[in-house]
Formats: C-alpha cells, sequence, structure tokens
C-alpha cells in the first residue's frame, strides 16, 4: 500500500467511526393496522378507550445514551377525533418523574386506525428506564394478535417491555388476547468518539508526508 492510499484508507476509516443512525429501541405495533372487525379482520387492531382505562403506560429501556427519542402509537375513537396527550416519565410504571408532555390530534372514526407520533428530542440524551404514558379522548391501539383459527387468538407478548395502568401492570383480561399496548420507539444512539485506530494510523501517514518534505528541502 502506498503513502497515499494509507492516508485515504485511514481518512475513510476516521470519518466513518462515531456515526449514527436511528435504530428502533422497541416495537410492540400491531402488524396489522385496521381496526378489529370480527367478520373481516379478526387480526386487526384492538383499542382500549382512554377515557375508561387511562391513563395508561408502555416501558421501554435505553441501554446506551440516545438522543432525538420519538415515540410513536395507532389511536382510534369512538367518536369523531383523537386528543391525546403523551407523557414521558421516568422508570417504569406511571408514577416516575415526569420529562416532557407532546400532545396529539386527528379527526377520525371508530374505522380509522391513525398514527400518531411524539418527537421527545428536546430532551437531548437520555439513558435507562422509561415509561410513556397516555390520556385524552381517544383510544390506544394495542399490539399485535395472531389469529390461530376463527375465533381463536395469541397475543405477541414482547420481553423487555410491560403494560401499566395506576394501579400498576395493566390487566388486559383473560378474554383479550393482547399482551401490551402497541408503540414504536427510535432514536439516535449517541456514539463514543474516541480516537480510532484509523485516526492513529491518518496521523502517521501525514506524519510521513511531513517528514518527506523536511527530507526533500534538505536534500
Amino acid at each position: 500500500m502506498n503513502l497515499f492510499k494509507a492516508i485515504a484508507v485511514a481518512a475513510t476509516l476516521v470519518l466513518g467511526t462515531g456515526a449514527a443512525h436511528a435504530v428502533t429501541v422497541l416495537d410492540t405495533l400491531s402488524t396489522n393496522t385496521e381496526p378489529f372487525d370480527y367478520y373481516t379482520n379478526q387480526g386487526g387492531l384492538r383499542f382500549f378507550n382512554l377515557a375508561s382505562y387511562g391513563p395508561v403506560g408502555q416501558s421501554f429501556t435505553l441501554s446506551e445514551e440516545t438522543t432525538n427519542l420519538e415515540i410513536s402509537a395507532y389511536f382510534s375513537t369512538f367518536g369523531s377525533y383523537a386528543d391525546i396527550t403523551a407523557t414521558l416519565v421516568e422508570g417504569t410504571g406511571l408514577g416516575g418523574a415526569v420529562l416532557a408532555t407532546l400532545s396529539f390530534y386527528a379527526d377520525a372514526t371508530r374505522y380509522d386506525a391513525v398514527l400518531g407520533s411524539f418527537d421527545f428530542s428536546a430532551l437531548g440524551a437520555l439513558v435507562g428506564d422509561y415509561t410513556i404514558v397516555f390520556d385524552g379522548v381517544g383510544t390506544l391501539g394495542g399490539s399485535t394478535v395472531e389469529v390461530l383459527a376463527p375465533n381463536s387468538y395469541a397475543g405477541v407478548d414482547t420481553p423487555g417491555t410491560s403494560a401499566y395502568d395506576e394501579d400498576g401492570l395493566f390487566n388486559f383480561g383473560s378474554s383479550n388476547p393482547v399482551k401490551d399496548f402497541g408503540i414504536k420507539v427510535e432514536g439516535d444512539p449517541v456514539a463514543p468518539v474516541p480516537l480510532p485506530a484509523g485516526g492513529l494510523l491518518l496521523a502517521s501517514a501525514l506524519g510521513l508526508v511531513g517528514a518527506r518534505r523536511v527530507l526533500r528541502r534538505k536534500a
């Protein structure tokens, strides 16, 4: 490998290190994005009335420092609109310290499933356990339900997350197959920035260039 090729390789290594891309931290959204219908869509979204059950929340863990946090969920309504608040709290459960509250509004009917997103990027870097708490007017979608046979269902239980209400763990009931509320948590992991091996290689290569120039001047 000649000197200039070594510089190019080293520069590529340096520039490629520390680039962070948005990742999905947790996804319990239903894979069937249309509302449940007994006759036409038995695997569809089951919705939970926030007026009856709320506030309710779903926990998640950020195992490394994460920025640009965004959380999405499906909403519907028994009326003509959904007017939802989403509050991010520390820890698991609804009783943690409040970090931020955002809102979402959409005109809808009970035959609609509207994906709402909440941008918590203003909070900066976060790490640890959190719960997203939903309240307001409308209904919140649950997680995936698999149809095993007509009138026979199984809910998908995702590890590392739990549903909560004000009494603790949320009880979906024996007749409801849903295991979690449906949320998608995304963010950008904060990449460490120590000088990588590529940086040392680049420094060495640039040092050789300087040494060659000195030798040429002396010659």
